[in-house]
């Protein structure tokens, strides 16, 4: 007489309890007003921070303006590129005020509506370029508190032989509330460093560039490597021209 025995693995055993707990967890907040309520809230304020929900963030808004939105702009480098925002509670820190991963955060959304008007993703994607972030500083002027809405202003800065230097402000109700800046170096498929004159003069060229034409005859910012011991004046420079 042939038997047979029927054997469960560890891993199958474990996948039918998560589901089972899972289930236990959905009848649970469908019974459950209040809890439902509370979880809908949790996620609601939580959004931005849910797994992936940055990388959906990225993509869309390059997608939305390569095909939705207005053509470039390279005199945006100047005139600078804003974006709005309000303070949710998945940003606040122990002291009910925006965290300082946060300002980063945005300042990489900040960026990339910047390098999208301005015109420089497109000269990095037409010649095979790209680029990498070498640095960020922040300094904090002013609490943004919960709920608070906040406009954060980037533009270009300054340049050197290697760097390009942009300046970032965190404004609430016209106020700044921070002042940041960070460099970027650019690099051929080679990794070999692209001029960042260069970068500016091709920009210059396009429609919409000829503002650009004045920081090409100011002499280049002499940061370079020196960016952590120079942004004293740079942050002195930008505040009196702004506060």
């Amino acid at each position: 007489m042939n038997s047979s025995l029927s054997l469960s693995s560890p891993s199958s055993s474990l996948s039918s309890r998560w589901n089972e707990l899972v289930h236990w967890m959905v009848r649970l907040v469908r019974r459950n007003r209040l809890l439902s309520l509370m979880l809908s809230l949790l996620l609601l304020f939580h959004l931005k921070s849910i797994p992936f929900v940055w990388h959906i963030r990225f993509g869309w808004n390059t997608f939305k303006y390569l095909t939705l939105q207005r053509k470039q702009s390279p005199n945006k480098l100047m005139e600078g590129s804003e974006i709005e925002g309000r303070l949710m509670p998945d940003d606040l820190d122990f002291n009910f005020h925006m965290n300082n991963a946060s300002y980063n955060k945005q300042g990489d959304f900040g960026r990339l509506k910047l390098f999208l008007e301005s015109g420089i993703q497109r000269l990095c994607w037409k010649n095979g370029w790209w680029y990498g972030n070498g640095g960020v500083y922040f300094s904090f002027k002013r609490e943004i508190k919960p709920f608070q809405s906040w406009t954060l202003v980037s533009k270009l800065h300054s340049y050197d032989s290697k760097w390009i230097f942009f300046e970032h402000t965190f404004k609430v109700k016209g106020q700044a509330a921070a002042i940041g800046f960070s460099k970027f170096v650019f690099k051929q498929r080679d990794r070999k460093n692209v001029s960042p004159r260069l970068i500016i003069e091709e920009l210059s060229k396009l429609p919409g560039g000829e503002k650009l034409k004045d920081i090409l005859e100011k002499p280049s910012n002499s940061s370079g490597e020196g960016f952590g011991s120079d942004l004293a004046r740079l942050e002195v420079s930008l505040e009196n021209a702004q506060l």
